[in-house]
């Protein structure tokens, strides 16, 4: 049996881009809290402190996510405004990132 860590011929730049998809996965199919830095390393392969040679933090990578995928107009959204200001921030910003991340 194949031992888990660093999948054997990748370099560094090809596991990020495997955690990154991984993680946008996950995210989209959970959501950010709901999913773990371990399932993240389970979708890749690798062990969970893999993830940190490229990471310092799951919030990390959702940032990097952010960073790369740029931003999506409010209208690409399809967000209703006027219900989000009449919600709490605490309702409003699950859906945001949710429709965020359905549009990537």
């Amino acid at each position: 049996m194949r031992r888990r860590g660093r999948p054997p011929g990748r370099d560094g730049a090809e596991t990020r881009r495997r955690l990154l998809d991984a993680a946008l996965e996950l995210f989209a199919a959970q959501g950010f809290d709901a999913t773990t830095v371990r399932q993240i390393a389970n979708a890749v392969g690798v062990r969970d402190p893999a993830i940190y040679a490229h990471f310092a933090n799951k919030q990390a990578l959702y940032d990097a996510l952010l960073a790369e995928m740029g931003p999506v107009s409010l209208q690409a959204l399809e967000i209703d405004l006027d219900e989000v200001a009449a919600g709490t921030p605490h309702e409003a910003v699950p859906l945001i990132v949710d429709r965020l991340l359905e549009a990537w």
